[in-house]
This record gives C-alpha cells, structure tokens and sequence, in this order.
C-alpha cells in the first residue's frame, strides 16, 4: 500500500505542478494564447506540459541559456522564471512526497521512479508518434528513444535520493 501512495502522491503533485507553473509563466508572458494556438498543429504538445519538463534534454539547455542571458544584460522574463521554478520546484516536492508517503525506504524510491519512468514513456510514446508523422529519419526516432530513456533513468536516480533520504523508515 505504501508504494501506491508514494506512487499516487508524487504522480499527482508532478503533473499538477508542471501544469500549473506551465499555465502561469505563460499567461504572465503573455502568450498563453498563442500557445495554445500552436496546438491545433500540434497537439501532441499537450503532453511535455504535464509530462515533459522532467524528460526533455530541451529544458535544462533552456535554463542554462537563459540564464546566461539575463547575467550578460539580455531581456528579463518573469514568465520564463515562473517556468524555471516549477522545473524545479515540481520534482523536488514530488520526490519529497514519495519519500514521506512511502511506508520504507523502497517503496518511497520506487514510488518516484515509477512517475518518472511513465513520465518518460508518455514523452518519448508522443515524440515517436509525432517524428513518424512527420517522416523523420530513423536515428532521429532512435536519438528519441535513447535520450527520454536515459534522462529517465537520470532523473529517477538522482530525485530518488531526495525521496530516500525523506522516508520515514531505514
């Protein structure tokens, strides 16, 4: 039972806050609209809101350049830090959660790994599924796979410890 809460808990908290940190970075950027109208073309976009921050090799390359940006007198975006901080902010608490809902230490770790392994299924199962229809070349799908796979597995681990180190029980 105690795997099922962690599980639940960190799945729920994981994708309500990427949604709403996603929702509220773009309306206070102003372009929530045009977000989105961006999904009538692609719609498979709607998951990396709810999925996809923690699985995407794009965000982290995001923060580095922006922030290198705002350091060197480029333009200020609250929008974008609202979006850098659920980037943050979401796995953390979920992992944070798993670990406290787990009855032990195993069920807290394998609680997150499950969210983030589905996570990564959901993504790279979208992005596949949107490479193949747009006739993408085949070690592209491969770089796909290979990538949401690993930054899974990296993610996972490395969230794991948060909720490791938060379990109630050795």
């Amino acid at each position: 039972m105690g795997f099922g809460k962690a599980f639940g808990f960190s799945m729920l908290v994981f994708i309500g806050l990427n949604a709403g940190f996603f929702f509220l970075g773009y309306f206070v950027s102003g372009t929530l609209g045009a977000y989105f109208a961006s999904l009538a073309a692609s719609p498979w976009n709607i998951l990396f809101i709810f999925f996809g921050p923690i699985i995407s090799a794009q965000y982290p390359l995001l923060l580095t350049s922006t922030f290198t940006s705002w350091f060197t007198g480029g333009p200020f975006s609250f929008g974008m830090l609202i979006l850098f901080i659920g980037y943050i902010v979401a796995p953390i608490l979920a992992a944070f959660l798993s670990g406290r809902f787990g009855e032990n230490k195993n069920q807290a770790f394998f609680g997150w790994f499950a969210t983030v392994m589905i996570c990564a299924a959901v993504v790279l199962i979208g992005g596949v599924i949107q490479l193949m229809l747009t006739g993408a070349l085949i070690a592209l799908v491969i770089s796909q796979i290979t990538g949401s796979i690993s930054l899974g597995l990296i993610y996972g681990l490395a969230c794991g410890s948060i909720s490791l180190l938060t379990a109630r029980e050795f």
